[in-house]
């Protein structure tokens, strides 16, 4: 009973710790602009006063990696996030970023200056690493 035990913390452990790691926020933005939690949940939801930070952004199509991203560091579940864009849509108060795949994700972020957008961690590759 006490190896079952073992087994299955180790195996929840592991679970824990790859979601913890499943994305990175990667981009080119200005060397003194220091970006925290609130700053990146505004710039995301396009609220008010996120225009000062000049930083456009981008969504990953992967649900996976997206319901990762907004849960675990915007503190929104994917019923929330979807009523909060059906919301501003409809009251003309803006459109959600852009979602693309993995490549044409890091090749945006690796043209434009000035903009973020998550990866999965494993595929960050030369892309700055603003947040883990």
């Amino acid at each position: 009973m006490r190896g079952l035990c073992l087994i299955l913390f180790l195996l929840f452990q592991s679970f824990v710790c790859t979601a913890e790691q499943a994305w990175v926020l990667v981009g080119h933005i200005d060397e003194g602009l220091k970006l925290e939690r609130e700053d990146i949940t505004n710039i995301y939801l396009k609220k008010a006063g996120a225009r000062r930070y000049g930083v456009k952004v981008y969504d990953h199509k992967s649900i996976d990696l997206r319901t990762s991203f907004y849960e675990e560091y915007l503190r929104l579940s994917m019923v929330e996030l979807r009523a909060y864009w059906a919301k501003q849509v409809f009251t003309g108060g803006g459109r959600p970023p852009s979602s693309m795949n993995t490549n044409e994700l890091i090749e945006r972020l690796n043209a434009e200056r000035n903009a973020i957008g998550y990866l999965p961690a494993d595929q960050a590759g030369e892309l700055p690493i603003i947040l883990r």
